[in-house]
């Protein structure tokens, strides 16, 4: 955990960070892969003690998404496990939050279809408690873009008709 805090993220600009620009940044994100399965498959830690959003409160959203978004693609190949869903869901949770307290309309419509295709893979009845609506979440990213999304509704329509 360490490591991570002690990232210079002072060096990159938070509107292009991401885990390829240099190799730091890909070492970092190796750490990360490897603190987020070690918690969710070996340690079985409670969800909210995996996402790193809470534990980097001094960090700029940009990147604290970032972080949260290198922890839900590392688990993704574990899907299959009960217990990594479970996790997803939280750090799903944890990046609409992010995006809820900071301007990021992209990052968010891509968050709300990335929850969607979550819904899709694993039943919608699986994240009923996370308050999630599949009606709701096509909406939002409509409004997010502006409105310039007639692809996402064909998709979204598909969706909608294949969940109910």
């Amino acid at each position: 955990m360490e490591a991570i805090k002690s990232f210079p993220f002072h060096r990159y600009a938070e509107e292009t960070f991401n885990f390829g620009i240099s190799t730091t940044a890909k070492q970092l994100g190796s750490i990360i892969d490897r603190l987020t399965y070690l918690g969710t498959c070996e340690l079985f830690l409670d969800p909210r003690e995996i996402s790193l959003r809470t534990q980097l409160p001094n960090l700029p959203p940009t990147f604290v998404d970032a972080i949260v978004e290198r922890q839900i693609d590392s688990l993704e190949s574990s899907l299959w496990k009960e217990r990594v869903r479970d996790v997803i869901k939280m750090l799903l949770t944890h990046r609409l939050e992010i995006h809820d307290e900071s301007d990021m309309p992209i990052r968010k419509a891509r968050t709300l279809i990335r929850c969607l295709n979550f819904m899709y893979r694993n039943g919608v009845e699986n994240v009923n408690e996370m308050g999630w609506d599949v009606e709701k979440m096509g909406k939002e990213v409509e409004r997010v873009l502006g409105g310039e999304v007639s692809l996402f509704l064909l998709c979204f329509n598909f969706f909608a008709i294949i969940c109910s």
